[in-house]
């Protein structure tokens, strides 16, 4: 069998004789221009928003041109757990209590004598040697997470809200920016609170460094241990009512020309750190002498409270006037010109 394929070539044959007739040829342009006067002037800016936002400063830092400008700030506390597993345990007791903010910090190429990383620390305005006066107070103003006014919105905090706090700090100290604080030495302790059976090192794993400030460990048993079987931790929305978060507040000490550092908040954290007794099982070594079985046996523990979603800045302003004159225009980031 054989088959046959036509195949069939069809071709336009009609001719296009006129292209662009329908285009204007006409090169001839005119200009013209308008001279207009521009007035200018610095107008002070009270408030900007300062919640949800990718950087926190904390300081205090003076200059001639915009004044003193203090930053604080205020954050939630998220619970680590809830329910029965927020416990304490048999016999326990706090070993430790810290609060932990990382810095933004760019690693040396060069090292310490002892073969220690060397860190410079980001995004500090002003004299980093000089102190500012850090204190740590419970917030005593709940942080909704929608507008009151409209709860379809997300709440927003501006620069100029007033929290409110309590009286008495869980820290309160002179404070500067350090590059070498790596490292944190956890002791633990026996029931008796004296004696030490352990020593712990806490370290980021890059070793980078980070605030590292002590808490008053009475308050912290007070609000947190003593009733870990209430109420106020069986849910998070609970907690957050009860105890509704930190301010920590920068002040100025003797000199104002101190410094501020600017915070990604987004690891910050709160950790206890606590010891209890507890009773191996037949197959168990708990502390790790090979000796299963044993009754009362001290072990180390943590819970670790993140920063919760909401946090905010508070800054305040101590509008100077411009030392170059009002003929300038200025520009700040914060609240200010």
């Amino acid at each position: 069998l054989f088959s046959i394929v036509f195949f069939t070539i069809i071709s336009c044959e009609k001719e296009i004789e006129s292209i662009g007739v329908n285009l204007v040829n006409n090169n001839n342009f005119s200009t013209d221009k308008q001279i207009t006067d521009v007035t200018t002037a610095n107008k002070n800016i009270t408030k900007v928003p300062a919640s949800g936002i990718a950087q926190y400063l904390l300081g205090v830092y003076s200059d001639n041109e915009f004044g003193t400008l203090k930053a604080s700030i205020v954050s939630q506390l998220a619970l680590p757990t809830v329910g029965t597993a927020y416990n304490y345990g048999t016999n326990y007791g706090i070993d430790s209590v810290l609060m932990f903010i990382p810095y933004q910090s760019t690693k040396s190429a060069d090292k310490y004598t002892n073969g220690k990383p060397k860190f410079s620390i980001d995004s500090v305005f002003g004299d980093a040697n000089v102190e500012f006066k850090l204190g740590i107070y419970e917030l005593g103003t709940f942080l909704n997470t929608l507008d009151p006014n409209d709860p379809s919105k997300p709440a927003i905090y501006y620069s100029d809200k007033e929290f409110q706090k309590g009286d008495t700090p869980f820290y309160s100290g002179n404070f500067k920016v350090n590059p070498n604080d790596t490292v944190a030495y956890i002791k633990r302790y026996m029931p008796n609170g004296i004696t030490s059976y352990k020593m712990d090192t806490i370290k980021a794993t890059d070793k980078s460094p980070s605030i590292k400030i002590p808490l008053n460990e009475s308050l912290i048993k007070q609000i947190f241990v003593d009733n870990a079987a209430g109420a106020e931790f069986q849910s998070l929305d609970n907690f957050q009512r009860y105890f509704r978060g930190f301010y920590i507040e920068a002040e100025a000490l003797t000199s104002n020309k101190s410094h501020i550092v600017s915070l990604n908040m987004a690891n910050a954290r709160m950790v206890i750190y606590y010891s209890k007794d507890e009773d191996e099982g037949a197959t168990v070594d708990l502390n790790g002498n090979k000796i299963n079985g044993e009754l009362g046996v001290r072990t180390k523990h943590n819970f670790e409270f993140a920063f919760g979603a909401i946090k905010s800045n508070v800054l305040k302003r101590d509008l100077a006037p411009h030392q170059s004159g009002e003929d300038r225009l200025y520009v700040q980031g914060a609240a200010g010109s």
